[in-house]
């Protein structure tokens, strides 16, 4: 299920293992796209300091979210993002 990937994903990002996490998200978005596997690429491309990309990635999160939780971490990650280009110059 994308759930269960998504979670596998997460709990690989969790322990360092950046590439392998990455590949759990990706299949978890391609058997169905849910707001907590975009909210976690997204914090896994902000990692990667793809601001912009992770900025998408909220967008479609914020989308499909349907619990007012998510859309929390949703605005606070696009925050830290926001802060982090404004004190990076990006």
């Amino acid at each position: 299920s994308p759930e269960a990937l998504d979670a596998l994903g997460w709990g690989y990002i969790q322990v360092g293992q950046l590439s392998k996490g990455e590949s759990f998200l990706l299949r978890s978005l391609a058997n169905g796209e849910t707001s907590l596997a975009h909210l976690h690429l997204a914090q896994l491309v902000m990692m990667q300091k793809d601001y912009e990309k992770a900025l998408g990635h909220l967008r479609i999160a914020e989308e499909l979210s349907k619990d007012q939780n998510t859309l929390d971490r949703i605005n606070a990650l696009k925050d830290d993002i926001r802060k982090t280009q404004v004190s990076t110059g990006q």
